[in-house]
């Protein structure tokens, strides 16, 4: 069972910014259309430059990013497809299933596990994407998808001392969840 600490946690940097004119260029528009799911755009993109995948914005995000935060998933296999870096950094160290489980992106969450996506993967602020998921009063189906991950650590501290648990406690309905967990982890 989790302690029933409520202070706050690191939500680190997760604004994204907005580009004023995304058609400007091709490295502008790849993401552009990541973000808003313009899968032939994507496919044109790629088709004329491939290297086009490894785009980011001044903030870190890559087209993956991006599609993994609007749960565009088709558009998330098909950058994948074309070698988009499955553990690509931002800034903030997010990982694109740090962006898929912050907004609840359930489907890119199994399609990057998939892929090898690092279940356990830590930001600057200590946060694993199940502790961004347990912020999230509507990640139900995250949720469910990262805790029966057989990789999952529900045990990892974020840099403000608090497990995932302790955070789904005070921020959303799913504490019930984490039971599954728990009794698992006893078993062993």
């Amino acid at each position: 069972m989790c302690s029933h600490s409520l202070t706050q946690f690191n939500s680190d940097n997760d604004d994204v910014e907005e580009e004023r004119n995304p058609h400007e260029t091709p490295e502008k528009e790849i993401l552009w259309a990541a973000a808003e799911g313009d899968i032939n755009v994507i496919r044109n993109l790629l088709q004329n430059n491939p290297a086009l995948v490894y785009v980011k914005d001044r903030d870190g995000y890559s087209a993956l990013h991006r599609s993994c935060y609007q749960n565009h998933v088709n558009i998330v296999e098909l950058l994948l497809k074309h070698k988009s870096n499955v553990h690509a950094l931002t800034n903030e160290m997010w990982q694109p299933l740090h962006s898929a489980c912050k907004w609840n992106s359930s489907s890119c969450v199994t399609l990057l596990l998939e892929w090898g996506a690092n279940i356990n993967a830590v930001t600057k602020g200590g946060l694993t994407p199940l502790h961004l998921a347990s912020s999230n009063s509507t990640a139900y189906e995250t949720l469910l998808v990262l805790l029966n991950h057989p990789l999952v650590n529900p045990r990892i501290l974020s840099k403000n001392g608090e497990t995932a648990c302790e955070i789904s406690r005070r921020s959303g309905p799913y504490l019930r969840l984490f039971d599954m967990v728990n009794e698992a982890v006893n078993e062993i």
